[in-house]
């Protein structure tokens, strides 16, 4: 039973490794003047595209692996139906991304 723990450890383990650079290699995010359009994931596929006048807070979690590596999770919190907030793992310069986000909510916004 020791050998069979130690086979469902390895193909825990490969499903994880896997399944984060599936993550990692879906992920898109991009930063426009007006709103934050997100895309992740194979299955299930999530597009979201939060106007920045709704985003109430935008914070980046790191682990120890996280920050000799040089990644993150971005966490997005907007206002509206629901309260959304959106966790984008595994974003490499998250804390660069979120400072541009952060700088582009306090421009004033375009009146039409």
């Amino acid at each position: 039973w020791v050998s069979m723990l130690g086979y469902l450890i390895i193909i825990v383990g490969a499903w994880k490794l896997i399944s984060s650079i599936a993550m990692w290699r879906t992920t898109k995010l991009v930063l426009t003047d007006e709103r934050l359009f997100c895309e992740t994931g194979l299955f299930p596929h999530k597009e979201m595209a939060p106007a920045l006048n709704h985003v109430d807070r935008v914070e980046v979690r790191r682990g120890v692996l996280g920050r000799l590596m040089g990644y993150g999770t971005l966490v997005v919190s907007a206002r509206g139906e629901g309260n959304l907030r959106v966790r984008y793992p595994q974003i490499v310069g998250a804390e660069k991304l979120a400072q541009k986000i952060r700088d582009q909510m306090s421009l004033p916004t375009k009146r039409v």
